[in-house]
């Protein structure tokens, strides 16, 4: 074999194992590159717990509080074709008070309208639905200040 043919063989073996390097890395890069990494699944969260977090935290001064870890959701009550909810707010600290809420969704949102707090005064309930003001103070959850 020539020279010349040698020197085409040994140029032609270098560019193929360059095109092969290079369409390996493209075949192992590319599927991270177009969103195709490791799925991670997380845990889906309770409805409105977020919004109750947001909440607890003004409460709390700025400590937000993690459903699950710090608080859970108890006898959520819907009223009205589910436009306002009644949230019973379980804290999983044993020394820690349970807190309750009321929450109107509105634009498709929920939030906090009262709360969240242990007991309310009777003004609480001005611009609620009879039905939710009626229901807190069954609860024992609303005092009258017109005394």
């Amino acid at each position: 074999m020539n020279t010349e043919n040698h020197q085409f063989l040994r140029k032609l073996v270098v560019r193929l194992g360059l095109i092969t390097v290079l369409l390996l890395a493209v075949l192992l890069i590319s599927p991270i590159m177009l969103g195709g990494g490791k799925e991670v699944k997380l845990k889906s969260a309770a409805l409105l717990t977020g919004q109750v977090a947001q909440a607890l935290d003004r409460v709390h001064g700025g400590n937000l509080q993690t459903p699950g870890k710090d608080f859970q959701l108890q006898d959520v009550t819907y009223f009205q074709d589910k436009q306002w909810v009644y949230v019973h707010i379980k804290p999983t600290d044993t020394h820690a008070q349970d807190s309750f809420a009321v929450l109107h969704k509105k634009n498709g949102i929920y939030t906090v309208v009262v709360g969240p707090g242990t007991e309310f005064d009777s003004n609480t309930t001005n611009g609620l639905p009879d039905e939710v003001g009626l229901f807190l103070v069954h609860k024992g959850m609303v005092y009258d200040t017109t005394n």
